[in-house]
């Protein structure tokens, strides 16, 4: 009667250690554990540390959305609101790569702000910004390995020091962006003066890939905390279900759908690095390891490209009306679904966006308005007339 009393308990606790380990092989899967390894690698220490009490964060904003990564990891998005995401120096290496995927989404006006700085109490020191002679250049298509520009946008936009809107050489569409930093670019912004120009509405996002790493931790530590608990009632030495390097299975070998049999083996073997490595963390990072904003519409609504035709000296002659106190335009129009499914919002910089909704131009509607006002006083007047007219005859009911 035990026996059979402790069955359903050692089931659940098979079925919830059957469901972290799908959930560690689609992180390793979707990170590559390449990539987990490398990041793991006791050899491979980071670019730069960075003094007490400064931060490296990135602080990105797009008309209308961007996604960006650093050395191939993803770091972060934003939708037409400026963004603030700390990047721990544990991802930074001796040279790095940051790429911007940047798309359109309404017709209205195309751009992209990004600046890299090192962050303090006093304020932010730039270590790169999207401007021109800053290294930017296009990352795909046809205008590959051109330099990016600068390009002029109409409505406002965030004040990031030192960064100005960007573009590649047309109008609307999408365009990846690139720029190459590197340590020794962060060890000098540490000394640079800081820029007391702080955004004050800005929203904080963590590092997507280090969200992604922490959770991979905690996988790793409740699967160890199943096999512990499963070992104690099992009947064969090994609990792992593992699929054995593609040539045989070890015990039960189990599979997500129409994909390939999980690689249990693998995820363990990265299991153990990535804890060896979190233990030689530093303390502060290791609390960063073992510790949402407007939803993008995705790729899939980005616009087509437009040729792009300045007017000669249009840059020199305007200034960039540019807010500390930035305030992203109102969501318009109908709600979307992008990219992977995730609904996202129709809406836009200039306040009249949305191509499911059809803004009535001001001149028609005060027109119209005008009109309207006109046919009511019109009636009014001459109601109020015939009313006195009516009372001003004496009525005689005939015989």
């Amino acid at each position: 009667m035990a026996v059979l009393e402790a069955q359903p308990a050692a089931l659940a606790l098979r079925r919830e250690y059957n469901e972290v380990a799908a959930r560690i092989d689609t992180l390793v899967r979707l990170y590559s554990a390449e990539r987990l390894t490398r990041l793991a690698d006791p050899s491979i220490t980071p670019g730069v540390i960075l003094p007490q009490g400064m931060r490296l964060v990135l602080l990105i904003w797009a008309d209308d959305e961007a996604k960006l990564f650093l050395n191939g990891a993803p770091v972060g998005e934003t939708r037409l609101t400026p963004t603030r995401i700390e990047i721990p120096e544990l991802y930074l290496q001796s040279e790095n790569l940051l790429t911007a995927r940047c798309w359109d989404t309404d017709r209205v006006e195309s751009g992209f702000m990004a600046g890299l700085y090192v962050e303090d109490g006093a304020g932010l020191r730039p270590v790169l910004t999207t401007a021109e002679g800053q290294g930017w250049e296009v990352a795909s298509g046809t205008q590959q390995g051109t330099a990016a520009t600068e390009i002029f946008y109409a409505h406002t936009q965030p004040d990031m020091p030192g960064a100005q809107v960007m573009w590649g050489s047309q109008l609307f569409g999408n365009v990846d962006l690139q720029v190459q930093f590197s340590a020794a670019d962060v060890s000098r912004a540490v000394r640079q003066t800081p820029e007391t120009a702080m955004l004050t509405r800005v929203q904080d996002r963590k590092m997507e890939f280090h969200e992604s790493i922490a959770r991979l931790v905690g996988l790793q530590e409740r699967r160890r905390e199943l096999s512990t608990r499963l070992s104690a009632g099992a009947q064969r030495l090994d609990v792992h279900l593992r699929f054995h390097n593609g040539a045989f299975f070890s015990g039960l070998g189990y599979t997500l759908g129409q994909a390939s049999p999980l690689e249990e083996e693998t995820d363990l073997a990265i299991e153990t690095a990535l804890q060896s490595w979190t233990r030689q963390l530093p303390a502060s990072h290791q609390e960063l390891v073992l510790q949402e904003a407007r939803a993008l519409r995705g790729m899939a609504a980005a616009t087509a490209a437009a040729p792009l035709r300045e007017a000669a000296g249009k840059m020199a002659d305007r200034h960039a009306d540019r807010q500390a106190d930035y305030r992203p335009p109102d969501e318009q129009g109908a709600v979307g679904v992008g990219e992977g499914g995730e609904a996202g919002e129709s809406a836009g910089s200039g306040g009249s966006r949305g191509s499911a909704v059809t803004i009535i131009p001001s001149t028609s509607f005060l027109f119209m308005a005008g009109l309207v006002i006109l046919l009511a006083s019109w009636t009014g007047i001459h109601g109020w007339r015939g009313w006195l007219l009516w009372h001003a005859v004496d009525w005689v009911e005939e015989a």
